[in-house]
């Protein structure tokens, strides 16, 4: 398991069905992941490392009436405080064996990215920290 693939099967416990990695489909409800290209590293004399990566969660949502928008902005502002609530309480997601998440938060507000007639793309960054032993 990848540590993408990890954060994909925890957000699924927040009734996200389907999401893509590294990839929008065209469909009016979608949902991605990609990794951003960040990675900041923290080395421990030990030889412990902290890493801290970022990936952008995407969201095509019908956007064709006010209404539907308003609901948009209620979803991703729901899904921002999901994660806030899951990282208080220490319910990261379970990353691969020798790896150890200790935070993950939305480092970057959501925002509208692109829109056209029908549907518009949300989006906000997340950020993880994990440890790795030497």
């Amino acid at each position: 398991m990848t540590v993408v693939e990890a954060i994909v099967k925890w957000l699924k416990e927040a009734r996200i069905n389907k999401i893509s990695t590294d990839a929008l489909p065209g469909q009016s409800v979608a949902y991605g992941i990609a990794k951003a290209p960040t990675q900041n590293v923290k080395t421990f004399v030990s030889g412990r490392k902290i890493y801290t990566d970022y990936y952008d969660f995407l969201a095509r949502l019908d956007s064709k009436t006010d209404a539907e928008r308003v609901n948009n902005h209620k979803f991703m502002e729901g899904l921002s405080e999901w994660i806030y609530e899951q990282n208080v309480q220490e319910l990261y997601p379970e990353l691969p064996e020798h790896l150890k998440c200790n935070d993950i938060s939305v480092s970057t507000p959501f925002h509208m990215q692109a829109a056209d007639e029908d549907s518009a793309v949300y989006a906000f960054t997340i950020k993880i920290k994990y440890g790795k032993e030497k």
